[in-house]
This record gives C-alpha cells, structure tokens and sequence, in this order.
C-alpha cells in the first residue's frame, strides 16, 4: 500500500487489512514521502502488529516506483494492491486466496467494487479473462486497488509497473501483462473504492487519457488491423462515453465498431460471441446516452443494421428512452389537468 499525505482515511484502510479473516501475511506500506501525519499513524500502528513492514522513501517518487519497490521485497506468494483510502471487506484476502489457489493458471485477480464517498455507484466488471480483454478495448476492467497477483509471474515476465508512468498506471500494466498471464474478477464486492477530490480520477483526468490512449493503441494493435488517427479518437470518444448530437457520428461509430468486429473474427484474438457482446454494450450506450433525438436514433438503427450481433441491445435502449420521455410528458400533463397555475 503506497501512502502519500494520507492522514484522513489512513486508519480506516489499515484497519480493513489487519481485520482480514486470513491473518498469515505481511502488510508492506510504502511512505512516500508524506507531509502530513500519515507516518505517525504508520508507525503507531507498526509498533502494534509485527505484521506491518513499513518503507521510507526520502523523497517523493510516485505510486509506480513505490509500488515496484514493494513487490521487490514481498516474501508471499500473491501480491494484494490496496490503496490509503479505500476499505477491503474482511473475507476479500479469504476469498481471492481460495480463488487463485484453485484456479492456477490465473495470475491476476480482481473482484468487483462498491464506489463511496462523493459517488455511489457498484462495478460488476466481467469475470473471465476473454471479457476483460474485450472490456480492456475500451476501459480498465479491472479495480486496481483490488487486485491480487501471483509474484513470481510478475518477475518471470517481467511485470513491473512503468516507472514513467505516474497516472493510469495500472491500465497500462494491464495492457502487457494481458498478453502474458490470465485475469479473472470475482463476482463479490470485496472493496470500497474512495472517490473524492483529492483521488487521482479527479486530480489528474487529461493525464489518464494520454494513458489509456497508449492502452488502446496496444491492445488494438494485437486485433491485427490498421486505423487512422480520426478512428483512435472517435475510439476514445467512445471510451470516455463522450457522444456526438449527430448522425454522422453513428454512422462512423457504427463502423468502427463493424470494423473491430471484423478484425477480431479474422484475427480470432478473443471468442466472437464475446468480443460482439462487449460491443453490444458500447453500441447501446451510444443509442442511450447520444444527445442526438432518440427519434432520430430509431429511424438511424431501423435503417442502417449492424453487421455484428447485437441482440437488439441498441433498439431496446432507444425505445427504452423514447417511452420515458412519453412518460414524462403524460404527467406532466396529468398535472397540469389537475392542478391548473393560478392567475392574478
């Protein structure tokens, strides 16, 4: 667990992992030269649980070099990211243990994530190493500070976290490693994520971007087709869920999406059924979310069929606004009926 000027959620995310339901661990913690009172709180807790191996860097070195640094000294045989803010449920170790035990072949496993703080929202992220790749194409599919690896496949392939690299970091890792080992999410919500101001999500969003374009260039690239740079952005459009208010752009996201379907039936990167599924959900979050008038978007879909397998999720999504807005509408009238504005 890297900490820099962690001082206000620090107690709580130490005490998730000392509370673990598996007590045989060491619980490595990498001060990056904090300003504020998170070593004292460190050391208080250090002197307590002999557990505790706590780190000191002199000065301020990002998340990814502290984080290398720990993994260099671990002893275990799995390797658990935690982040200074955030809280693992007490069975998340028990579980994800258990799973990677039984499961050899998998080198890095997640779990799903309840968000809280300034956002509630739950992240069911897809469990099988196919879906997270076809996921990855677009977005990270795996909670960073949920994930346990295995160390010995980090060393042996070489997985360490980029040093450059300060921000999306983990999105980048992931995007070699999930050519070299196998991911895998348990379906449990083992962790709360932290979201609040003062996270990297919010401090630091144009730097993420830069990095997750990297990802998708490299992750693209193994699908074995050639883009444009004009298809790179609409790419990113489209992973940001940043949608255009016309129709041009449905059409271009159509055929971007045609296209990655198509390269992956020839390149047989990933299982057809899953790479189309994933790109259902992008195409139904265009018809969903696009400002473009849902009329306009029903006519453009009942015109213009996709050339992947979609199940309909596009139309059902559409539909699905156009009768909320009749709804809306409906009572909207109905109050009006009932309760006339007074006059005068």
């Amino acid at each position: 667990m890297p900490v820099y000027n962690g001082e206000q959620y620090l107690v709580e995310a130490i005490e998730s992992i000392l509370n673990q339901t598996i007590s045989d661990f060491e619980f490595i913690i990498i001060d990056d030269a904090s300003r504020d009172s998170s070593m004292s709180i460190v050391r208080e807790f250090a002197r307590n649980d002999e557990r505790i191996l706590l780190i000191e860097n002199q000065r301020n070195l990002g998340v990814s070099v502290s984080l290398n640094k720990g993994i260099r000294v671990a002893r275990g045989e799995y390797i658990a990211r935690m982040d200074s803010d955030d809280l693992s449920a007490p069975q998340r170790f028990e579980a994800q243990v258990a799973f990677m035990d039984a499961n050899k072949d998998v080198g890095v496993c997640g779990t799903w994530v309840e968000y809280i703080g300034d956002r509630k929202h739950i992240l069911e992220y897809p469990t099988n190493h196919d879906a997270i790749y076809a996921r990855m194409l677009f977005e990270n599919a795996l909670a960073h500070p949920s994930v346990m690896m295995r160390k010995a496949l980090l060393e042996d392939q070489g997985l360490f976290y980029d040093e450059d690299v300060r921000y999306a970091l983990d999105y980048e890792l992931w995007s070699r490693a999930i050519f070299k080992v196998k991911f895998a999410n348990i379906d449990r919500i083992l962790l709360q994520y932290r979201i609040h101001q003062q996270s990297i999500s919010s401090r630091h969003g144009s730097e993420q971007h830069k990095l997750h374009d990297l990802a998708h260039r490299r992750l693209l690239a193994k699908l074995g087709f050639d883009y444009t740079d004009d298809e790179i952005r609409l790419h990113q459009k489209l992973s940001i869920h940043l949608y255009g208010d016309d129709v041009d752009f449905m059409r271009r996201s159509q055929r971007w999406l045609e296209k990655i379907s198509a390269s992956n039936k020839a390149s047989q990167m990933i299982p057809q059924d899953i790479m189309d599924a994933e790109l259902a959900e992008v195409w139904g979050r265009v018809c969903y979310q696009s400002p473009l008038h849902p009329v306009a978007i029903l006519f453009y879909i009942l015109l213009n069929p996709l050339r992947f397998h979609d199940n309909g999720t596009g139309l059902k999504l559409v539909l699905q606004r156009i009768w909320s807005r009749l709804g809306r509408r409906g009572l909207r009238a109905n109050v009006v009926k009932r309760n006339p504005a007074k006059r005068g």
